[in-house]
């Protein structure tokens, strides 16, 4: 019936498509390797330019999460600049590099094999696409979610520049700005951009000699190259980032003691109480952590990547995509809230890889068979030390973890247009990889080397049949790979827990459809899945043992349906509105009871965390012409989350009174283009969490330790800015 009523709708639309364009502007991704209008690709994309992620006040790769279906995006503790990726339910909470995100970044082109140092400034960016559900084909590996491909902006032979300027609340100070240009005639152009926000802690230490938590104080810089040297088919980007940060630790505070005990004995002898993250509320932080050392969160990120492009001719196209990166991550985060020297953990971590992917993209028989084969390899090794200190003892319980991981693969994807409405694709990716692990015990001196090898072949097929110019729905059922490996944080006491566990694979059915409706006027696509999730890798905290151990403990289903609507009314009148039900349910959850050492299925005990049950989100954007060629418009997005569990030990009982609870957030945006008949001058209006709603951000299960830790989301933000174009490049 629904499609019916759309099939109806759009009959009477398809005899003006040629002659109106409509006021939804196309959207090109590259989500499938080529260049393809958003609404031809038959996946569960979101896509998102420069101009979207302006007005949804977009300012941190986190923030994108607000405003795709079906996507939890979020800063964990210890520090904001790493970012943790949920989509449908399935994703990875620790950033250690030991654990390799099932959702991964890509940034032009290269995949991105840390979690640590991605929550940074979304700035001169041309769009950022997230592709929903298991990838394993054309993305690979460790893409079992899905995966959030960032694209910036290219240079151009036409010479621009920019520049803005941002204050407001609590000491927020910012600038941004860009200067492209040629460089050497037509066959060579450069872009500079650069990025600097300083901000005061917004959660105030009421202990005279810490400091106070969540503050601003990042810088960065791209610098890009583009190569065309003319009448070869070639094309060369490079591009170099330079990020660093150098803040304070993140608030986590006590949030609720399950064990008074510890609060009898004197052990937390001033305890605060669950509250909001805001200026002024009571919040305790010890001065210097057990080894002297002061808390803090500082990162410094190197990338580079390079993409070298032949058109070989008119069927077929090569590309070289390489990238390197270097992380360094050192920090001291305490972890009760309190000023006694209850929990204090501290990391340190070098993390360096290389990525290489060749790839050939062409058509054959006149257009009637599309491909895309390639090949990747991917290199990493990380040395990190980890400081945990428990109970006010001076006595370091901590490990070393290094490592030297090598994976690579061969992919393959060809769609057959059958005809002029049904499409049929299949593909399929083979990966091998080893793991090489070296761990030494801190507390007993203890030493091991461990190697792992993995395999897997992630097959696909789908089908894809177009009504008409507006309609379109789609079929697939595809395999997605999460490699094995070792804990990252094992337990320090004993070799006994040191054994690697094995990958884990969902075989993932999706259906959907797309369509453009009313003159292309409204735009709504619709998607809906169903994963088999097997051998979950499942982690577990040993109190006693002070580490994590990981087991392939679980086997779960997870079904929902997801929905984007975008819609021009009128000329003045933009409306976007995003939904997403999500259902994930334990069949099987395996754990030994410690007493009996018998085996028990607590799957009925069990929850999926980072898996919101309805999230609903959407913006409403009016404009209008005022005095002197100026255009003012007025942007209102909200984001409603149901609660959900954030459970860094999913072998216990979920814990509600740590874990993100519902909320909806309110952001505004007011802006004045071309002011004072100024082409390229505006001037902003911004605010983040109008209705200052007080909600849990994140938190963490201690609960074999006697409490729980929670950290409130920010406060009410305000800020103005002022902002100049100059020249023809944006």
């Amino acid at each position: 019936m629904f499609l019916g009523v759309l099939l109806s709708a759009t009959a009477a639309a398809e005899d003006s498509v040629e002659e109106y364009e409509g006021l939804i502007e196309q959207v090109i991704v590259t989500a499938e390797k080529r260049e393809q209008p958003l609404q031809d690709v038959p996946l569960a994309v979101s896509s998102f330019g420069s101009e979207d992620l302006q007005r949804l006040v977009v300012n941190e790769t986190t923030d994108i999460g607000k405003y795709v279906p079906g996507l939890v995006f979020y800063g964990t503790t210890g520090s904001n600049n790493r970012g943790v990726a949920y989509i449908r339910g399935i994703g990875q909470w620790d950033p250690h590099p030991a654990n390799s995100s099932r959702v991964p970044l890509y940034v032009d082109g290269v995949y991105v094999g840390n979690q640590m140092g991605l929550n940074g400034a979304i700035y001169d960016i041309e769009r950022v696409e997230v592709l929903r559900g298991p990838q394993g084909t054309l993305y690979g590996r460790n893409t079992i979610g899905g995966a959030i491909n960032v694209i910036s902006r290219k240079p151009t032979n036409e010479p621009g520049s920019s520049i803005e300027v941002r204050g407001g609340e609590q000491g927020y100070l910012e600038a941004r700005g860009h200067l492209n240009g040629p460089i050497a005639g037509e066959a060579l152009a450069g872009r500079l951009t650069f990025q600097r926000a300083v901000r005061d802690g917004l959660v105030k230490n009421d202990f005279d000699a810490g400091d106070d938590s969540e503050n601003l104080n990042r810088w960065s810089m791209r610098w890009a190259l583009r190569w065309l040297p003319p009448d070869s088919g070639l094309v060369a980007d490079y591009v170099f980032e330079h990020s660093e940060f150098n803040e304070s630790d993140t608030a986590d505070r006590l949030g609720a003691v399950l064990d008074r005990g510890w609060v009898a004995r004197g052990i937390v002898p001033r305890t605060v109480a669950l509250g909001p993250s805001r200026p002024g509320d009571p919040f305790f932080n010890s001065d210097r952590a057990p080894n002297g050392s002061r808390f803090y969160a500082d990162t410094t990120v190197d990338f580079h990547a390079l993409s070298v492009g032949w058109n070989v001719g008119p069927d077929l196209s090569l590309t070289s995509i390489t990238g390197w990166r270097e992380m360094e991550n050192s920090n001291m985060n305490d972890l009760d809230g309190t000023e006694a020297l209850v929990l204090s953990f501290g990391t340190d971590v070098i993390h360096e890889q290389i990525y290489q992917e060749l790839q050939a993209v062409g058509t054959a028989i006149d257009g009637v068979l599309e491909y895309v084969a390639g090949a990747t390899f991917f290199n990493e090794t990380f040395e990190t030390d980890q400081d945990n200190f428990f109970l006010t003892s001076p006595v370091n319980r901590g490990r070393g973890v290094d490592a030297d991981n090598d994976a690579w693969g061969a992919y393959g994807q060809a769609s057959l247009h059958a005809s002029p409405r049904l499409t049929l694709t299949t593909g399929a990716r083979y990966t091998e990889e080893t793991k090489k692990h070296f761990v030494e015990l801190f507390a007993n001196g203890a030493t091991g080397d461990f190697m792992s090898n993995f395999d897997n072949f992630s097959p696909m097929i789908r089908a894809n049949w177009n009504w008409n110019d507006s309609v379109m729905t789609y079929l697939g059922w595809s395999r997605g790979y999460q490699a094995g490996g070792f804990p990252a944080r094992p337990p320090t006491t004993s070799r006994a827990f040191l054994v690697p566990y094995d990958e884990e694979i969902v075989s993932a059915w999706d259906a959907g459809v797309k369509t453009q409706l009313f003159d292309r006027r409204v735009q709504l696509n619709v998607a809906g899945y169903y994963y088999d999730h097997k051998d979950q890798q499942i982690s577990n905290y040993i109190v006693e043992a002070n580490g994590v151990t990981i087991d392939n403990a679980g086997k779960s289903r997870i079904r929902g349906i997801e929905a984007e609507l975008r819609a021009s009314p009128t000329d003045s009148l933009d409306l976007m509105v995003n939904a997403a039900w999500n259902n994930g349910r334990f069949l099987e959850y395996i754990q030994t009871d410690p007493v009996t050492g018998q085996d028990v299925d607590v799957s009925e005990s069990r929850v999926h965390i980072r898996s919101p049950r309805r999230v609903l989100s959407g913006s409403a954007r009016f404009s209008f012409p005022v005095a002197a060629a100026s255009e003012l418009s007025a942007t209102l997005s909200f984001d409603y989350t149901r609660e959900q569990y954030s459970n860094v030990n999913p072998n216990a009982p979920a814990v509600r009174s740590y874990s993100p609870n519902s909320r909806t957030l309110w952001d505004l945006r007011v802006q004045l283009d071309d002011a004072l008949g100024r082409e390229g001058m505006w001037f902003a209006f911004v605010g983040q969490n109008i209705t200052d709603k007080e909600y849990i951000a994140f938190g963490v299960d201690l609960a074999n330790l006697g409490w729980t830790m929670a950290r409130w989301g920010p406060p009410r933000l305000f800020w103005a800015e002022f902002g100049m174009r100059f020249g023809q490049a944006r």
